[in-house]
């Protein structure tokens, strides 16, 4: 499957937020 270059942003974000949500719940 190829993703294209906004759909691969948009997930990076994705995972950006979920693991800044984390490290703001662990602190």
């Amino acid at each position: 499957m190829i993703l294209s270059k906004n759909r691969e942003d948009e997930l990076r974000k994705f995972a950006t937020n979920i693991r800044l949500n984390t490290l703001r719940t662990l602190n």
